[in-house]
C-alpha cells in the first residue's frame, strides 16, 4: 500500500446542473425517473439518481483525475474527444443495459456507467476503475487485458484522507478470498485472456482473472520498492510489438505464483 501526502485543498470546481433530459417509463406500475445532467470542467455527467449523488460522483472524478495529474506528471489528461459519465440510481435501473462498470471509447466520445448502488461495495471504485481505463487508452494504447484490467483494480481502492493525503494499493479482500479458495491460472494463460475469452466474460472464470490481474500488478508496482516497475515497463512494450515472451527474460512474471 502506498501514503503520498498532497498540500491538496478541496477541489473547488463549477458543476452546473443542465436540469431534467426526459422522463422514462419502464413499466406501468413504476413512477417515470427524471434525468438530469451535470457538467464539470472535465466531464458531463448524466443519470437518473439524485442530483446529490450525481455530483458526488463529479466531485470524486475531479480529485482522482487532479491527484493523477500531480502523480503522472508525463501522462497525457486530455483527451480528443468529450467523456460522459451516466449514472444509475439503482442496479434494477442498469441491469437491462449492463452489470457492473463499464467504459467505452467512441470516435465522438468516450462513456463511463455505473450505478451508485453495489450493495455494500463502495461505488467510486467502480468510478476510479472505469476512468483508469481511460487514462490507459490514452497514454498506453493497447494493452494486455489482464494488465488493463489489473491496474484498474489497483487503482480502485484509491482515498484521499483530509484531502491530502492520498491513499493507493489498499488490499481488496473480495480479490483475495477469490485467490485464497480458487485455482490459479497459469501465466501463459492468464496472458493469452483476450476480450473474447470465457476468462474475461463468464461468471467465476472473470473473477479469478480479474483477482489474479490484481494480484500480479499490485505485486509488480509495489514489491521490493517498485524495483520491478521498469521491467514490467519493458514486457508492456515487447508485448504491444507482438514479441514472443521469454521466461528468462522476464522471470519476475514467471516466478509470481511461487512467491503469491
Amino acid at each position: 500500500m502506498t501514503h503520498i501526502l498532497f498540500n491538496l485543498r478541496k477541489l473547488l470546481f463549477p458543476i452546473l446542473v443542465i436540469g431534467t433530459l426526459a422522463c422514462l417509463t419502464p413499466s406501468p406500475t413504476q413512477a417515470k425517473d427524471t434525468w438530469i445532467s451535470v457538467r464539470t470542467k472535465n466531464f458531463t455527467l448524466v443519470g437518473n439518481a439524485s442530483e446529490k449523488e450525481i455530483r458526488q460522483v463529479a466531485t470524486r472524478l475531479e480529485q482522482f483525475r487532479d491527484v493523477f495529474t500531480r502523480l503522472l506528471k508525463g501522462a497525457k489528461f486530455e483527451t480528443p474527444v468529450p467523456t460522459t459519465v451516466i449514472v444509475f440510481k439503482s442496479m434494477s435501473s442498469y441491469k437491462p443495459f449492463n452489470i457492473g462498470g463499464y467504459f467505452q471509447k467512441c470516435d465522438e466520445v468516450n462513456y463511463i456507467t455505473l450505478s451508485t448502488e453495489l450493495g455494500g461495495q463502495n461505488p467510486y471504485s467502480i468510478i476510479y476503475h472505469e476512468f483508469v481505463h481511460l487514462l490507459v487508452d490514452n497514454n498506453l494504447g493497447n494493452v494486455p487485458p489482464w494488465f488493463n484490467e489489473g491496474l484498474a483494480e489497483y487503482y480502485s481502492t484509491f482515498e484521499i484522507e483530509e484531502d491530502r493525503k492520498v491513499h493507493l494499493g489498499e488490499l481488496i479482500p473480495y480479490h483475495l478470498q477469490t485467490l485464497r479458495e480458487d485455482k490459479l491460472l497459469p501465466l501463459r494463460t492468464l496472458f493469452a485472456v483476450d476480450h473474447y475469452s470465457p476468462y474475461y466474460n463468464e461468471g467465476r472464470k472473470r473473477g479469478v482473472f480479474y483477482a489474479e490481474s490484481w494480484a500480479l500488478v499490485h505485486y509488480l508496482i509495489l514489491s521490493n520498492n517498485g524495483q520491478h516497475f521498469p521491467q514490467l515497463s519493458q514486457f508492456l512494450n515487447l508485448t504491444d510489438e507482438g514479441v514472443a515472451m521469454d521466461r528468462s527474460e522476464f522471470p519476475i512474471l514467471f516466478t509470481f505464483h511461487r512467491r503469491a
